[in-house]
């Protein structure tokens, strides 16, 4: 069997690397706990191989690696296995700070397997915009107590557990009168 079979995750990819094995001509790497229903991998000649977490649809949970060595003849040898476990996402931090009817949002981006793609903020418990930054000010229409909380997404799609709710106490009437909202699309004169 091959020797020192492990699989690392890096922010972009999932490498499996292992030993070279003298009289190996190519190996073949199948995810899943049996190798006859295993899901096929990668079959290749060098002692490593670079994969898209997305293409494998690395979710949170365990996953079995399995490689075996093959001859010139496509002989298969005996099998190794590795393991590689992707942990839940630790929610963001946030940290809120207020004045008059703004809200400033800023918080932390968490350690995680997979790289970071954007972050789901919430107010009062819905979902109002999703974005790769790690701030949002909002400007709050009328006063009162308004809930916030952040989520973090990676690439693949796991989304962490929402951060510690944030209450934002807003006076009424606010600095200004709420007339219109536009968006823009950065042509033209405002």
């Amino acid at each position: 069997p091959v020797l020192n079979f492990i699989g690392t995750a890096y922010p972009d990819n999932l490498r499996l690397d292992w030993d070279d094995l003298s009289g190996a001509f190519r190996y073949q790497i199948r995810m899943g706990n049996d190798w006859d229903t295993a899901q096929h991998v990668v079959t290749t000649a060098t002692d490593v191989a670079n994969v898209d977490p997305l293409y494998l649809n690395l979710l949170y949970g365990t996953y079995n690696f399995i490689i075996r060595a093959m001859n010139i003849d496509s002989a298969l040898g005996s099998q190794a296995e590795a393991v590689l476990i992707i942990p839940q996402i630790p929610p963001p931090d946030l940290d809120l700070q207020v004045v008059i009817s703004t809200v400033l949002l800023r918080w932390t981006v968490p350690v995680s397997a997979w790289r970071i793609d954007h972050f789901i903020i919430y107010k009062n418990g819905v979902e109002i915009g999703r974005l790769s930054g790690t701030f949002k000010l909002l400007q709050e229409q009328t006063g009162g107590d308004y809930t916030y909380e952040v989520a973090a997404v990676d690439i693949v799609g796991n989304v962490s557990t929402k951060s510690a709710a944030k209450v934002a106490r807003l006076h009424d009437p606010s600095e200004y009168e709420f007339v219109d909202e536009l968006q823009a699309d950065y042509t033209g004169i405002y």
